[in-house]
């Protein structure tokens, strides 16, 4: 598939089918911080069924983030000797996006892959997964409370 110029072919049609064309994360967006491109990905995430995670950065010398690479759950692979084995969730999966710091100081998208290499879960079960999981100020309030009394 073409991805350079994003064109919608078959297969992109296909999982792209039931979700707004705005959502979808498209080569040359911007965005003004990196946590705004995180939950813009994060919410087409949300709709096409999986989990995303932050990957691999690079930093320019000042310390400011230059590129950031957000990933699918299941991309890479978990090391084989570990103290105390967990299921296997990771299995190499490569849909991504890269973000990239250009000379207007905005955050812009240069690299999206959107095909996965595994079943994504149902709609039903989607908000279970750890970057979907969020608690609400009444419920943060309700902790507090209950933790003073």
């Amino acid at each position: 598939m073409n991805m350079e110029n994003n064109c919608m072919e078959d297969g992109e049609d296909l999982v792209h089918s039931s979700i707004q064309k705005q959502l979808i994360p498209m080569i040359g967006m911007e965005f003004e911080t990196e946590d705004l491109a995180f939950k813009f990905y994060n919410a087409y995430a949300y709709n096409i069924d999986f989990s995303i995670r932050r990957s691999r950065c690079h930093k320019f010398k000042s310390g400011r983030l230059r590129d950031r690479l957000f990933v699918c759950f299941a991309e890479g692979k978990r090391v084989s000797n570990v103290k105390y084995h967990r299921v296997e969730t990771r299995c190499g999966c490569l849909a991504r996006i890269k973000i990239s710091c250009h000379l207007n100081e905005k955050y812009r998208v240069i690299e999206f892959l959107y095909e996965h290499d595994h079943v994504t879960t149902s709609p039903s079960k989607t908000h279970l997964f750890r970057s979907h999981r969020t608690i609400t100020l009444a419920q943060i309030a309700k902790v507090d409370m209950a933790d003073s009394s």
